[in-house]
Order: C-alpha cells, then structure tokens, then sequence
C-alpha cells in the first residue's frame, strides 16, 4: 500500500527558535514529550516506548537532513519506502511573529486518522512538559 503524505502545523507561544530547537534537535528534548527514552548514536536516533520493567518498543530513525534551529528530518528504519520521512519544521508566521511548528510525515491510507491524533497527542504532551503551545 502507498504511503501518503501528511502535513500539520500547530502555532507555538513561544518566540525564540533556540527554545523550540532544544525540543525538538536532540535526543535528551524528545525525550521530553515524543518518547520515554531517546538515545542519540552518530546519525541515528532510537526512541523507546515503555520502561525496562514493562513492554517495550523501540524504533530508530536516521537523521537525512538538520538545520540547527531551523528543522531536523528523520527516516525511520522500518520504513522500505526510502522516499518517505518525518520532519519537525519551525517558521515564523508573518502575521504574529510567533513561531509554529510544521509536522510532516506518511501513513497508508488506513492510518492517516492515527497518525493524525498521534501528533495532536504528542503535541499535547509538548505543552504540558514546556509550555510552548
């Protein structure tokens, strides 16, 4: 089945790109709100789900492309389809001058509604632990 491309954004409170970059560019921010554990390893970045006492789930993605406080895109392991990706983008909107966060990444049509309420979830959890949303 295809993957289909999904795009999100969600506005930030926050102003300073180095406040959204510490969440979003390195293991120990996304450990914060994306998953229980993040463990960076050269270009590689492996998200577990769960405590050593429970079940687990681990993932890895390889980061393809960062820009420091600008945007990081990641292809998880898993993934055979090398085309597909997820990404954190932050942009300024001009109107506001608030920062938001862009969210792209691709499910099988089935999937497209959970990973929908995923990201809306993750992002909750964003704002819970900083604030910035």
């Amino acid at each position: 089945m295809e993957n289909k491309r999904i795009d999100l954004e969600y506005p930030l409170s926050a102003k300073s790109r180095n406040i959204v970059w510490g969440l979003i560019g390195n293991a120990a921010g996304l450990e914060k709100w994306l998953a229980d554990h993040v463990v960076e390893n050269g270009q590689a970045l492996s998200f577990t789900w769960g405590e050593p006492w429970t079940e687990q789930d681990t993932k890895t993605a390889h980061i393809q492309e960062i820009a420091k406080n600008h945007y990081i895109r990641l292809h998880w392991d898993y993934h055979e389809d090398d085309t597909t990706f997820w990404e954190m983008r932050i942009e300024k909107s001009e109107l506001t001058d608030l920062l938001t966060l862009h969210i792209t990444d691709y499910a099988e049509s089935d999937d497209i509604d959970y990973l929908h309420d995923l990201w809306d979830k993750n992002l909750e959890r964003l704002h819970r632990v900083s604030g910035i949303l």
